[in-house]
């Protein structure tokens, strides 16, 4: 297994690089961004920031090219038509970052707007007044499933026993697989 060649970084001329100096630093076209009076890179070969590199980025990341170089709050057209390059990349200061906050905000604003209208209207029972169903015998209960929402969501399964419409006993559904037969505080005390 020593004889494998397990990273082939380890061999070749990129093996043998080693950081750029100050004075090659201050040659690159670019300036690398600048985070508490430190400079920033992703990589050697984004310090060293050569022709080679350039290549392999524009191969990597034909489209998202302009997104690897552009620093926040920079106008790249500006740096290339100082550079004489007649190519235009249509970034004018935008960044990832600022993107993904603009999408977070519109995501975060539209699931705001569709919680008041996904409410379900609440369904009283009420007690039968004047007519009174066939099914429905005075001293003989009413046994029926039904579901009671939860505060964190989802239902739980609940077996209501009525009597002239009004619920008196509040089980919960063993077949339910939420409570599995159980009923909570919150549904014994939605009778009263």
């Amino acid at each position: 297994m020593k004889n494998a060649d397990q990273c082939h970084s380890t061999h070749g001329p990129k093996a043998k690089t080693s950081l750029p100096t100050k004075e090659e630093l201050h040659a690159t076209k670019r300036s690398l961004p600048v985070s508490a009076g430190r400079v920033m890179w992703r990589s050697e070969d984004e310090l060293a920031d050569t022709a080679e590199f350039r290549d392999w980025l524009e191969r990597e990341f034909p489209s998202g090219m302009a997104e690897l170089v552009t620093r926040e709050r920079v106008d790249l057209d500006a740096e290339l038509a100082a550079e004489g390059a007649g190519v235009t990349t249509g970034k004018h200061g935008e960044s990832r970052r600022d993107f993904l906050k603009l999408m977070g905000a519109s995501m975060a604003l539209a699931g705001a707007a569709t919680i008041p209208g996904c409410r379900r209207p609440d369904h009283k029972i009420m007690p039968y007044s004047r007519e009174v169903p066939e099914e429905i015998v005075p001293g003989k209960p009413l046994f029926y499933a039904t579901a009671f929402p939860r505060p964190d969501g989802g239902a739980e399964g609940l077996l209501v026993e009525t009597h002239e419409g009004r619920p008196t006993k509040i089980e919960g559904n063993p077949l339910h697989p939420m409570n599995n037969g159980k009923s909570s505080i919150w549904a014994q005390a939605s009778i009263m």
